[in-house]
């Protein structure tokens, strides 16, 4: 499914192929051209590389606006769609400010062969602290597969 300028393939059915969600929305035309360059995408690629490259929130930190005040705990989690034909072992940790209890501090679990993952945590903003700004970026800092990949994603917290 397409919306807000992704493509959202977990919420859509079909084959994960992201392709195949981008020409759900598409005319003719464009689905043939669509056709032409995801076939030069797989014949260059290894499986599952393709989507990882078109896909830019294929790690993402759910939900992405987050509410806290000082004092407050919030459950939030990070989900992975994999696309790769073997299992990935994940290793993240949010980077958040310093006085932010994130817990567990890393997350690792592994993301299955053509999967979606999920792992939780919980943040918790201490009583008493003033945030510098009313309105934070957090960041995902990711290892997939033994290969660090830095923070590839975000969310919004807004603190009040």
């Amino acid at each position: 499914m397409l919306w807000d300028g992704h493509t959202h393939p977990e919420e859509s059915a079909g084959s994960g192929n992201h392709f195949d969600h981008l020409q759900q929305v598409s005319d003719g035309a464009t689905e043939q051209k669509f056709g032409k360059q995801q076939q030069h995408f797989f014949d260059l690629l290894p499986e599952g590389e393709t989507n990882f490259g078109l896909d830019p929130s294929w790690v993402k930190i759910h939900p992405y606006q987050l509410m806290l005040g000082p004092g407050s705990v919030q459950k939030a989690e990070v989900r992975v769609q994999h696309y790769r034909p073997t299992p990935m072992k994940m290793e993240i940790s949010l980077v958040t400010p310093a006085e932010w209890q994130i817990t567990p501090e890393t997350l690792v679990f592994e993301a299955p062969a053509k999967g979606h993952a999920r792992q939780a945590f919980t943040i918790t903003v201490p009583k008493g602290r003033q945030a510098p700004s009313p309105r934070l970026a957090i960041a995902a800092d990711v290892r997939a597969g033994g290969r660090y990949l830095g923070q590839i994603t975000e969310a919004v917290v807004d603190v009040g």
